[in-house]
Order: structure tokens, then C-alpha cells, then sequence
């Protein structure tokens, strides 16, 4: 998180490059589909989607076992993945 005052000079410093090149101003603000969905994806999150879709493969072969165990660790990846781990 930024502090307050180093907060303000990025804004200040974004005001001042939109005013000079409101072109590239306009390019650097938009974000395409990708680009969020990259952002978006951590590596836990590609492991719930995986561990997902395995399940969804395991409940199609009748494997129901497997699906319970693939759909709890997928819940899991997903509950943990906005969770980080600091070190001192």
C-alpha cells in the first residue's frame, strides 16, 4: 500500500502526463481482457481452475469419489488465493 503523500505525486505526475500526451495517457489506462485475466490469475488460482476441471472430468467418467476430493481442493486453492504468506 502507498502512503498518502506518495500517492498524491503519482497522481500529480499522471495529471501532468495526460495533459501533455493524452494519447498515450488514453493507451496506458486501458486494460484489455487478457491482460486482467493474467493479473487476475495467480499460480493457486491455476491450480483451483486445474483441480476444477479435473473434477468436472471425474464426475463425467463417474468417478464420484474423485470429484469430492478434486472440488474440495479446488475450494480450498480458491479460499487460499487471496491469502500471502510475509516473511521477516
Amino acid at each position: 500500500m502507498l502512503r498518502r503523500h506518495e500517492r498524491r505525486l503519482f497522481d500529480a505526475i499522471e495529471q501532468r502526463l495526460s495533459s501533455e500526451d493524452p494519447e498515450f495517457s488514453r493507451r496506458m489506462t486501458r486494460s484489455h481482457l487478457l491482460t486482467r485475466v493474467l493479473a487476475w490469475l495467480t499460480l493457486a488460482r491455476a491450480l483451483g481452475a486445474v483441480a476444477a476441471f479435473l473434477a468436472l472430468i471425474a464426475l463425467l467418467l463417474g468417478e464420484g469419489a474423485a470429484f469430492l476430493i478434486a472440488g474440495a481442493l479446488a475450494a480450498v486453492l480458491f479460499a487460499c488465493s487471496g491469502r500471502r504468506v510475509r516473511s521477516e
